[in-house]
Formats: C-alpha cells, structure tokens, sequence
C-alpha cells in the first residue's frame, strides 16, 4: 500500500475512532461555535474526513473532537497504535454492543459522579 494511501486510512481511521470515543463522552461547555475556517491547517488535515458533516456537528461534538485531535497528535506511536487497536476492535462490534457500552459508560459515568471520561474511575 502506497505511503499517502496508509496516511489517509489512518487519519481517516482516527476521524472515525474519535467519532465513536466521543460519542459516550459527556458534554462539555464550550467557549464558542468553530467554524470549519477557525481550524489550522494542521487540524483540517487530521479532520479532513468530517468537514463535510462539520456544519450539522453540535458545538460540542466539533470542540471535542478538535481537542482530541490534539492530543492524538501528541501521543508517541505506541499510544496511537493502541488507540487504533481500541478502534478496530469498537468497528467489529455490533450496533447493538455498541449502544449497551454506550448505556453502560453513561451509568457508570453517573454512579461515580464523574463528570469526564477523563476522570479516574471510581
């Protein structure tokens, strides 16, 4: 496989994980709405496969996954391929698994009053 072509299912398949992750993250506030133009083109770069839905993207959903993008891009490569693991395995996953995790992050998230993935667990 050519170099550009692994580069973009890799970023491509960051988009995606990223998607997933923060799909059973708390919401968090944010400062103000980013429009496609505020990102660097470093970031449009890493997020190149959601500027088309980037308009129809909650507030929330674009800060987080400009934040995450931000921490992935300094993560060291052990750490990134460990995430791209954790994201091949949530693709094999059915809709169905994925929407109890989902359920099960948000009771968890609530038993422990957390108010972030971040958090340590309880």
């Amino acid at each position: 496989m050519s170099n550009i072509k692994s580069g973009f299912l890799i970023k491509k398949s960051v988009v995606i994980l990223l998607l997933g992750w923060l799909a059973t993250m708390p919401s968090i506030g944010v400062a103000k709405d980013k429009l496609w133009s505020d990102l660097t083109s470093e970031q449009q770069a890493l997020l190149l496969n959601v500027k088309d839905q980037w308009p129809e993207l909650s507030p929330e959903l674009r800060e987080k996954l400009v934040t995450q993008a931000e921490k992935f891009k300094h993560m060291t490569p052990a750490e990134q391929a460990v995430l791209r693991e954790r994201f091949n395995r949530w693709q094999n996953l059915s809709p169905e698994r994925k929407a109890q995790l989902r359920a099960l992050s948000r009771i968890s998230s609530a038993a422990c009053g957390r108010k972030s993935q971040t958090e340590t667990a309880c």
